[in-house]
């Protein structure tokens, strides 16, 4: 079984927003682990009440993280990072697979989701947020340290350029 994730505080940015975010991915890939780890379990097993299904998880997951990457990329355009289009074709890949995933789980006689593929899901949890360093960098010596007079506070770009309250389908 692959061991749940207990948050680091190196993996913090710096851009509370995204870290919250990051720690919140966290979370749900360990509710995830959780109901993988119950799928294993003999079907005599009793059932645990309220326990989240695999694909209850699967799916907060999906929607945490299409969440995040929207405003990720609003962000990363509204600082005028360089590279927003090479991160936001990643951020559409692994919804991709994300669903494919989920789709494969939905068809299967009782939906599971193998260890190779969690394995891959934590790989590439660590990889998003030491790629995401890249634009924390860009940000600290780009934009934070540029003289206030022509650039408006991190919160308010934000808030003005996307609403932390759209739900996306």
């Amino acid at each position: 079984m692959v061991p749940s994730l207990t948050w680091r505080d190196d993996w913090l940015l710096g851009i509370e927003h995204v870290d919250s975010d990051h720690r919140e991915m966290v979370r749900l890939f360990n509710r995830l682990l959780e109901a993988a780890g119950r799928q294993d379990r003999p079907p005599d097993t009793p059932a645990e009440g309220d326990a989240p299904s695999i694909l209850e998880c699967l799916g907060a997951l999906i929607e945490h993280l299409r969440g995040h990457f929207a405003v990720e990329e609003a962000f990363l355009r509204s600082i005028g990072y360089p590279g927003v289009s090479e991160h936001k074709c990643e951020h559409a890949l692994h919804l991709a697979e994300l669903a494919d995933l989920r789709r494969r789980a939905e068809l299967a006689p009782v939906p599971r989701i193998d260890q190779e593929s969690l394995t891959s899901m934590k790989e590439w949890l660590f990889d998003h947020i030491d790629e995401d360093r890249g634009f924390a960098l860009y940000y600290f010596q780009q934009v934070a340290a540029a003289p206030a007079a022509g650039r408006r506070p991190l919160l308010s770009v934000l808030r003005l350029d996307f609403p932390f309250t759209m739900k996306f389908a």
